[in-house]
């Protein structure tokens, strides 16, 4: 079964030869004994973070290692690190969450969906968002997760 997207890249493809759809990577087979097993990525929560970046890359690498091609990816490993602690004046931390809701409200949805795309070429599906919401999170933060 081929989505609308992978039918009409392969249709191209029979045309003119050009269009490969990344989504014809192989997919990486984590079942054992006939159990699909997949993992949450914060299991890989203390990978490093690409400088100014995410940890996505980092997980892509991991699941591949280790031979696990499902997922449900948890948002903060997506999300910019302020380095604002606990023991942060409440100015400071107050300061961060305002720019980790304007990050959340202000980021393209194509950076999710590049994300993604690089989850399919590595043969690698993402099943869920884990986006937890809090009694902090704004109408427009909670709605930015259900479009991402």
């Amino acid at each position: 079964m081929y989505t609308r997207r992978e039918f009409g890249a392969l249709g191209a493809l029979a045309l003119g030869g050009r269009a490969l759809p990344q989504r014809l990577a192989a997919q990486v087979d984590s079942s054992v004994g006939g159990v699909q097993i997949g993992v949450q990525t914060y299991s890989f929560r203390a990978l490093p973070r690409s400088p100014g970046g995410d940890q996505s890359e980092a997980i892509i690498q991991a699941m591949t290692r280790c031979r696990i091609g499902d997922c449900e990816l948890w948002s903060p490993m997506l999300e910019p690190v302020s380095g604002v602690g606990r023991d942060s004046s409440p100015d400071a931390r107050q300061q961060a969450r305002d720019e980790l809701r304007r990050w959340r409200v202000e980021t393209p949805l194509t950076h999710f969906e590049a994300i993604r795309d690089r989850f399919t070429a590595a043969g690698l599906t993402i099943y869920g968002f884990n986006y937890s919401f809090t009694d902090s999170f704004s109408d427009l933060e909670i709605n930015r997760g259900f479009e991402i």
